[in-house]
């Protein structure tokens, strides 16, 4: 979304079409894990994520993740 990307000085193209493990190697699997804990549970999951991109100055974030249904 739009305030995701204003904190992490990003536009959609510079994210659009590209995966956790390009934008975030360090972090990837962890977020892999995220994800497939929802799919799995089919609940919602309300976590803190990192993410480091353009200054390097990790950014941490409440991230609520749901099944889209």
């Amino acid at each position: 979304n739009h305030a995701f990307l204003n904190a992490l000085q990003l536009t959609s193209t510079d994210i659009i079409g590209k995966t956790d493990e390009e934008l975030w190697p360090e972090q990837a699997k962890l977020l892999k894990e995220h994800d497939e804990n929802v799919i799995k549970n089919d609940e919602i999951l309300t976590v803190e994520e990192t993410f480091t991109f353009v200054d390097k100055q990790p950014k941490a974030f409440l991230v609520v993740k749901m099944p889209w249904k």
